[in-house]
Formats: C-alpha cells, sequence, structure tokens
C-alpha cells in the first residue's frame, strides 16, 4: 500500500495529513471500471503491470492506494459494453509536487511557463477511446482529466450527453469522410438502438446488469 504524507507546522505544532495517491471521480452516466498500473522493467523493455482493479458507481470516487508514484503511474478505462482502453499515462502537471516524477521530455514541456501565466493548463486531459465488445458496434470516446495537486483528481466524463426521445431510434456523427456527407466517420458515430442480436451477445450478458449499460451500450432510443 501507498500513501502521500503532507506536514503542516505552526507555532510549533505539526500536523501529519495521509492521503491517497489519487482520486478518481466517475462523471460518466454509466459505471466505470478502472485499472491502475505501474511501469516496470521486462526481459524486453518496459511494460505496465496491473496493480489494482476497482469499479466506481455514477457520481462516486475511488481513492487509490495501490500505486507508487515514482513508477509511472498508467490507467485504463472500461465501461459496460466495451473493452478496455489503451493503457494512458497519469500526468501531474503541478511544478511545485514532487511525488511525480516526469521525464526530461515532460520537464521542458511541464514547467516551460510560470504558473501565474494566463495560458497555463491546470489540467492535462486525454481523449479515451473503448472499442464495442460487439463486432461492428460503435466506439465510445471519454475524456480523462487530471487535476494538477499533490494528489491528483482524475475526472472521467463525456462531452456531450444526448437522449433520444423520439422513440424512432437514430444515429448521430460528429463528421464525414466523403465531401458530400455520405459516410459518416465511424470513430465518431453513434445509435440510439441496439439488435437483439448484440443484446443476446455472451459478451454482454455481464454488462447489461451493470449501472446505466444503456448509455454505454447504446439504447437510449
Amino acid at each position: 500500500l501507498h500513501f502521500l504524507l503532507r506536514i503542516k507546522s505552526q507555532n510549533g505544532l505539526c500536523d501529519v495529513y495521509i492521503e491517497p495517491i489519487l482520486r478518481v471521480l466517475n462523471l460518466l452516466p454509466c459505471q466505470l471500471v478502472c485499472q491502475l498500473g505501474e511501469s516496470q522493467n521486462a526481459s524486453n523493455g518496459r511494460k505496465i503491470v496491473p496493480t489494482d482493479e476497482v469499479e466506481i458507481p455514477v457520481g462516486k470516487e475511488a481513492k487509490c492506494i495501490s500505486i507508487d508514484c515514482s513508477l509511472k503511474p498508467h490507467l485504463s478505462v472500461r465501461l459496460p459494453g466495451t473493452r478496455w482502453a489503451s493503457w494512458t499515462r497519469i500526468v501531474n502537471r503541478d511544478q511545485n509536487s514532487f511525488t511525480w516524477r516526469p521525464t526530461e521530455e515532460e520537464e521542458l514541456s511541464l514547467f516551460e511557463s510560470s504558473p501565474d501565466a494566463p495560458n497555463r493548463g491546470n489540467e492535462y486531459k486525454t481523449i479515451l477511446q473503448l472499442n464495442n465488445k460487439c463486432a461492428g458496434g460503435n466506439s465510445v470516446n471519454v475524456i480523462m482529466s487530471v487535476e494538477a495537486g499533490h494528489v491528483p483528481i482524475i475526472r472521467v466524463y463525456a462531452q456531450y450527453w444526448i437522449l433520444d426521445k423520439s422513440g424512432l431510434g437514430l444515429k448521430f456523427t460528429d463528421g464525414f469522410i466523403d465531401l458530400i456527407g455520405n459516410t459518416p466517420d465511424a470513430s465518431t458515430t453513434r445509435k440510439s438502438f441496439s439488435n437483439g442480436s448484440e443484446i443476446n451477445s455472451s459478451d454482454l450478458k455481464l454488462d447489461i446488469c451493470r449501472q446505466g449499460y444503456e448509455w454505454s451500450v447504446g439504447m437510449n432510443g
């Protein structure tokens, strides 16, 4: 187990705060499963070794104490009906935090601006793509935001929620791959209905019991 210590001294009295390594907040309308890992040496180079897996209900927070913040922590997430996202490095932009060790290249980009600069971001955001478990199913893109600090706060959310009340079942897309707009971009296409074969798939039997699976699977029609 790993914890962070913060000591505050005033008038000869010391307060010792014991805090988790990081916090993960689920801001999605469905259950979130997080996998945490550390970068470790292997015979064929460095690899990510999973250390913990936690399920986070809608709107809830998980406190993580299973990773060593000096071993370049990574995060992967999964939603009901999707496969695991690729491992993503947890980047803490706070230059006053000495609990995370960036590479030399990261130091150039993280520390080049002053904390008082107006264009200095306080969060590091990454788009995570999660592929559907069913063949031909739409992928899901969510945002992972890391709030800088001694104990970084990771928020996972979607930029838009669309609730289809038409009763017809619609398709949505953010763009087209051809000039005349006939072929939607598969990476940004979503639908508000599901085929019976998708719901009866053996891969989804456990996932459709999870909270809010309709949103991530695509069944809000």
